[in-house]
């Protein structure tokens, strides 16, 4: 071995360690940022009452069954806070999707989420909850005006426990609500309501459950790609390390 490679070789493989060490690190970062946010499951019993609209003239006319339930998701930004009471988390929001048997509701035009409240133990595990969910018509946001369809909202509201999925309830009053939910703008948010002909609901008192989502065991394709993309560019960096030294 000459003295030339045996001067060279130390240098160019400190360099591929760094390289490497590097691009672990940026992986590794990538994957804490990812994992920051974190997804609830809410699940309620199928509903126990059901009435339908006695006689629903408005464009979307669903009737709930016994057989139906209220279940979803909701994902917030951060892990949240130990020794919450009923606080407002609506901020802290950045999805949603929840089904109430006969609507899916997630982020979008005229979907407002009016409530999201949480109390949570010294452990940060939630033991009470309340989220209400809108679906408004409009705009124009009219209210109290009978069979006007811009003066109607559907929600569904879950608390732990019970659960309530209402299509077609009569708004009385406009107002902001108590979440100023960053995802959704609260123009059009009621405050107020009631049932009439146009009414449909399904109901259930008992226990919903609302829980972590379980983790993924293993990376996801594209963290594994991610990871593919840091070594290759490590060696690189390492090889041109080595071929860049001088003799």
């Amino acid at each position: 071995m000459s003295a030339m490679t045996r001067g060279r070789r130390p240098v160019g493989f400190i360099g591929l360690v760094t390289a490497w060490i590097s691009a672990l690190a940026l992986w590794a970062a990538a994957g804490a940022a990812t994992a920051q946010s974190t997804t609830y499951t809410i699940e309620s019993p199928t509903y126990a009452s059901v009435a339908a609209a006695p006689a629903c003239t408005l464009s979307e006319c669903f009737n709930y069954t016994t057989a139906m339930k209220v279940q979803g998701t909701i994902t917030f930004a951060a892990p949240l806070a130990p020794n919450l009471t009923l606080s407002d988390v609506g901020l802290q929001v950045t999805g949603f999707n929840l089904n109430d048997g006969v609507r899916t509701y997630t982020p979008g035009p005229n979907i407002n989420l009016h409530t999201a409240a949480v109390t949570t133990n010294g452990a940060g595990t939630v033991t009470a909850f309340r989220f209400i969910v809108q679906k408004l018509t409009g705009p124009p946001f009219q209210a109290g005006v009978t069979d006007d369809p811009n003066s109607y909202i559907s929600y569904v509201a879950v608390l732990q426990n019970s659960a309530v999925g209402y299509n077609n309830r009569l708004c009385l009053t406009r107002s902001d609500g108590p979440s100023a939910a960053a995802l959704t703008g609260a123009n059009g948010s009621c405050s107020a309501s009631q049932t009439d002909n146009q009414t449909s609901l399904g109901s259930v008192s008992g226990p919903v459950t609302f829980q972590v989502a379980a983790p993924t065991p293993v990376p996801t394709l594209s963290e594994w790609a991610f990871l593919a993309l840091c070594l290759i560019l490590a060696t690189v960096g390492g090889l041109m390390a080595v071929s860049r030294r001088p003799a």
